[in-house]
């Protein structure tokens, strides 16, 4: 892995990036294929789903070694669980489960084009179609899916509170499913502005506005909001102890908010254009994408 530096480091093209959350600064890289995109992390690895190579890369933190699969379609989401790393392919029309231990695909389900943000939660996959305006709750055991429709655009996807939230960009609104039955319990939660990106944490729903340079702290219970300033075009979000990182994919930096006020407690520099943020509990480490603008 490559050397960090203080809180002028920037990230070269196409590299994951260790952050290092008490001083914030980059503390180490590792090379990337091109345009890493989405970012998981779980099993002892990190996963990465690279847009431009269409392929995804296990990465083992320590040494920076990878093991690559070609996906031979395009990656637009990436998540773990249910023992597996689940890749969605909006072009293609298909996802595609990763043995997280052979490295491989195993398993193909088609489904429709449009295919964006994806989740693992509650025995099934929930993926987000932006073309049809629903989320797919996919059984992995039997590869079949159905189609419950939420709010218009949904883009990302998250799992907590007992709930499936879902941010429908170009509704303005977050649509809430109860995951045992996979209905909408509340179609159209208003926010102020475009969402993009969802998270859960901290007994609230976090996303980011991207075309608005927000982020929102949701109230689950009440619905309301507030709203804060961060970096230009905020497109990953992730949660570690009280507090919300945000990767700003067109000013290439990192928004570290308190989750108790909420409040901007400060931006660090990464350079190029950070997509996707993952936090590691298990270590403590944070990781984000780079690639260039």
């Amino acid at each position: 892995m490559g050397g960090g530096g203080g809180a002028k480091a920037a990230l070269a093209a196409n590299r994951l990036a260790l952050i290092d959350p008490r001083s914030g600064t980059v503390a180490s890289t590792i090379p990337a294929a091109a345009t890493p995109s989405a970012l998981a992390v779980g099993d002892g690895a990190l996963w990465v789903a690279n847009f431009g190579s269409r392929s995804v890369w296990r990465v083992e933190p320590s040494t920076g070694h990878h093991v690559a699969v070609s996906l031979g379609a395009t990656p637009t989401g990436i998540a773990l669980g249910g023992g597996g790393v689940w890749v969605s392919e909006g072009f293609q029309g298909r996802i595609q489960r990763i043995d997280p231990r052979s490295v491989r695909v195993v398993q193909t389900i088609d489904v429709p084009t449009g295919s964006e943000g994806i989740v693992v939660g509650a025995g099934a996959v929930w993926v987000t179609n932006y073309y049809r305006d629903t989320v797919l709750r996919i059984d992995p055991s039997s590869a079949t899916y159905s189609e419950v429709p939420v709010g218009h655009g949904p883009r990302g996807i998250a799992f907590g509170l007992n709930s499936i939230w879902v941010a429908n960009s170009l509704a303005r609104t977050i649509s809430r499913l109860d995951p045992r039955t996979g209905r909408v319990v509340d179609c159209c939660i208003g926010v102020r502005f475009a969402p993009y990106a969802i998270a859960v944490g901290d007994g609230a729903v976090w996303v980011a506005h991207l075309l608005d340079n927000q982020v929102s702290r949701l109230d689950p219970v009440s619905g309301g909001s507030v709203t804060l300033a961060v970096g230009t075009g905020p497109l990953g979000l992730t949660l570690s102890n009280r507090t919300v990182w945000v990767a700003n994919s067109l000013s290439g930096s990192i928004s570290e908010l308190d989750t108790e006020g909420p409040r901007l407690l400060r931006t660090i520099p990464v350079g190029g254009s950070p997509e996707a943020v993952a936090y590691d509990r298990g270590t403590g480490r944070l990781w984000v994408t780079d690639h260039p603008t």
